[in-house]
């Protein structure tokens, strides 16, 4: 992923954040993000049904499944199921979920 990140800072094309659309900047604070984590594609008891451990891998980092974000969110939901993850209250306002502190 950092890899892929480095090589996305060298061209022009704006960076967007996939969750609030916003614009990134090209720094520390811009990352890749799993929109489902490669912890809750292993612990679904219904892809293990279906999928290998290969395929599951596959689609962890298929590009359909990441997307830009900001730091503090990618650090904020690490490995949390997204809707759970936006349900929960904030740390930063408790009065807001997660989903409504991320919205400007």
């Amino acid at each position: 992923m950092q890899r892929a990140r480095k090589e996305r800072f060298k061209d022009e094309v704006p960076i967007t954040d996939g969750y609030t659309n916003q614009t990134l900047e090209r720094d520390g604070q811009s990352h890749i993000e799993h929109v489902i984590s490669a912890k809750e594609l292993h612990d679904d008891d219904w892809l293990r049904l279906y999928l290998d451990v290969d395929e599951r891998k596959d689609l962890a980092n298929s590009d359909n499944n990441k997307t830009w974000t900001n730091a503090s969110f990618n650090k904020s939901k690490q490995d949390q199921v997204l809707i759970k993850w936006m349900e929960t209250p904030s740390t930063n306002d408790e009065t807001k979920t997660n989903a409504r502190s991320i919205i400007k």
